[in-house]
């Protein structure tokens, strides 16, 4: 069921679609549309289950009951003995809180999604991480002060990573809709930010780290209020380094080009659409064609980055933007 040559012959043009083939099991499941599930990391649990995060999504029940079966015959344990967890909901949160666990820091997780924050917390757990969820709505005060004032910890390293997308022209875009991504994505930003710097500043250590976008670098058509959010993050976090810089406070924005998040599976769709065009030719044309590596970024290089950022090592570096653009604004 699982051809290792095949996707060893195969893996230029995987990658030319984007798919990182990392480190793990990597499955294709022939004749079923699944797949390849790149850089799966297995654990074996105490009780003996073996659990898998596929870091990317599967599209139903059925494929999640199909991948579990394939990894049971390669690793040669009973279907009900693997839990898969996916990148429904784990996605770029996941690679960054893993990454944090390997520091020995805390994680705090916040979500307006129930499910997704209480699986990303059960799986740092089970990897002998510390962990709690809040639920918060970034673009509310008084959900803020909530979900703050519960928290078991201080906290130190804050990572603004809140987004959504919205696809349109601008005399077609509702107001409506267009001032809730920014409310999200810069407002919120700064609403959650003002209301950290606080306890940062009283014990004199703080680390910012903000996931912006190659759009806060560069403009695209029919994304004017993402664009506009995006590029006024990094102005906000400009001042933000100017007023912290005599502590030991940083804040920087990781700005990626495209990541193969459910937000850019849906993106494809959008501008399909909206441009008339297969979506096949929205990833090579539009997403991927401007990148002179011509990949999507994966998890594991946001995570990695966020980890040097909030390391003694950068404690000096604040104020900028990390381009992951793969030679995108250098041309």
């Amino acid at each position: 069921m699982i051809d290792y040559e095949r996707l060893k012959a195969e893996q230029a043009a995987l990658r030319a679609e984007g798919r990182h083939i990392g480190v793990g099991v990597v499955c294709y499941v022939e004749g079923t549309g699944i797949g390849p599930y790149e850089g799966a990391r297995v654990t074996v649990e105490p009780s003996g289950q073996v659990r898998v995060a596929t870091g990317v999504g599967t599209q139903g029940q059925g494929h999640y009951t199909v991948f579990a079966q394939v990894v049971a015959e390669v690793l040669g344990v009973d279907v009900q003995d693997v839990r898969v967890i996916t990148g429904d909901t784990l996605t770029r949160v996941k690679g960054v809180t893993d990454k944090k666990v390997e520091l020995g820091k805390a994680t705090v997780n916040y979500d307006t999604k129930k499910t997704s924050k209480e699986t990303i917390v059960a799986a740092i757990r089970n990897d002998g991480g510390s962990a709690e969820a809040r639920r918060l709505d970034v673009t509310s005060d008084d959900s803020v002060a909530e979900a703050l004032k519960d928290v078991s910890r201080p906290v130190e390293v804050l990572v603004n990573n809140a987004g959504l997308q919205h696809v349109s022209a601008l005399e077609d875009f509702p107001m409506e809709k267009w001032d809730f991504l920014v409310q999200v994505m810069l407002v919120g930003v700064a609403r959650l930010t003002r209301a950290l710097l606080p306890g940062m500043r009283a014990r004199g250590f703080g680390r910012i780290v903000n996931i912006g976008s190659i759009h806060s670098l560069v403009a695209s058509p029919y994304k004017s209020a993402y664009v506009a959010a995006k590029h006024g993050l990094l102005g906000l976090s400009k001042v933000i380094a100017l007023e912290t810089a005599d502590t030991d406070i940083t804040i920087n924005t990781i700005c990626p080009t495209y990541v193969r998040t459910p937000l850019v599976d849906r993106q494809i769709a959008d501008q399909a659409r909206t441009r008339g065009i297969p979506e096949s030719q929205v990833v090579s044309d539009v997403m991927l064609k401007p990148m002179p590596k011509g990949v999507f970024i994966g998890f594991d290089e946001l995570a990695g980055i966020t980890t040097f950022l909030i390391s003694p090592h950068a404690r000096n570096i604040t104020g900028h933007t990390i381009d992951v653009d793969g030679g995108w604004t250098v041309q």
